[in-house]
């Protein structure tokens, strides 16, 4: 089954459109190693959900902006609303013509009004 999934990840799904919600992680490390919520031995994976529709999630080097943003460029339409944290490599997604709404999870707010990352939090 882990092999399935792998593959599934290269599966191109199309462009997402309308809303879009984004999210980055971190997954694994060693498992004798304490697990924390930092990046140390742990691979990052990016991943975008259409509310509705279509899931995108790569494997990437890192989480930067460089990395993020055409990743974005690539597989969302111009025009659509983008869902995201606070995480600093989201800040410069509206100059692409994307609207830009965030939530911020370190002040412990998870929905304001219809903006949220709950759908793609729930999938990584």
């Amino acid at each position: 089954m882990a092999k399935q999934i792998r593959l599934l990840f290269n599966v191109p799904v199309g462009q997402l459109s309308n809303t879009v919600e984004v999210d980055e992680t971190y997954i694994g490390g060693k498992a004798h190693e304490k697990r924390g919520r930092g990046a140390d031995n742990k691979i990052p994976v990016f991943g975008m959900v259409e509310r509705g529709g279509k899931i995108f999630a790569q494997v990437v080097g890192n989480t930067k902006s460089s990395t993020i943003s055409p990743l974005v460029r690539e597989n969302v339409e111009i025009g659509s609303t983008l869902m995201t944290d606070e995480y600093p490599a989201y800040d410069k997604l509206s100059k692409y013509g994307y609207t830009h709404k965030e939530v911020n999870h370190s002040a412990k707010q998870y929905v304001k009004e219809k903006d949220y990352t709950n759908t793609i939090r729930g999938f990584i």
